[in-house]
């Protein structure tokens, strides 16, 4: 039986997708309570509980709706030598945040109230919500800095001097008349528009 194209991808990425992130509670697990010597460090419990969770729902989410965003996602080696420097550097920051948290409920360093805690976790959430919907919208979100040749075609088309005049004439004659024009006038502009762009498209 031959395996369509599609299907193989599809198969590689969401082996890729289960690998990277069916580790991640053991290896949060391990940067959480190995440095707190314990498993009653409740604080990291709720961390991770929430981490988990929305990462599953995304991951589910993404794996249906668009495969190529997570694909992208999980690109993480950056094309210039400077850029991989700044990658090692943050994400030894980023690790250092994670570690403290678990130092300091075994040392006792500081005492926090329980509501702060809460609403840190709260506010976690909230991002992540709102990354969410940053991806959502946004199709070409990468962890690495590239360009793809349909987003420059856009930009190409969009940045045309006509295209952009067209555009703004008809928002103009939506705007200044009492009423929106009428549909073949803002039908004829948009053909105008396209014709004056087709050109970045063939």
């Amino acid at each position: 039986m031959i395996t369509s194209p599609y299907k193989m991808k599809m198969r590689n990425i969401k082996t890729r997708v289960f690998l990277r992130f069916g580790f991640a509670p053991l290896v949060l697990g391990l940067i959480f309570f190995l440095p707190a010597g314990s498993f009653r460090f409740w604080e990291a419990w709720v961390y991770m509980s929430l981490l988990i969770l929305q990462m599953f729902l995304v991951v589910l989410y993404f794996l249906k709706k668009n495969p190529a965003l997570l694909e992208r996602r999980m690109r993480t080696r950056e094309k210039e030598r400077e850029q991989n420097v700044l990658h090692a550097f943050f994400g030894l920051f980023m690790l250092a945040g994670f570690l403290l948290p678990g130092f300091d409920f075994r040392w006792q360093w500081s005492h926090i109230p329980v509501c702060l805690i809460l609403a840190a976790d709260a506010i976690v959430l909230f991002s992540y919500v709102i990354f969410f919907f940053v991806m959502k919208k946004n199709s070409y979100l990468s962890r690495t800095v590239e360009v793809d040749e349909g987003q420059m075609r856009i930009i190409a088309f969009l940045t045309d001097y006509a295209v952009v005049d067209r555009i703004i004439h008809h928002l103009k004659l939506t705007f200044v008349a009492e009423r929106p024009p009428p549909p073949q006038v803002a039908f004829q502009e948009l053909l105008m528009a396209e014709e004056a762009g087709s050109e970045y498209f063939s």
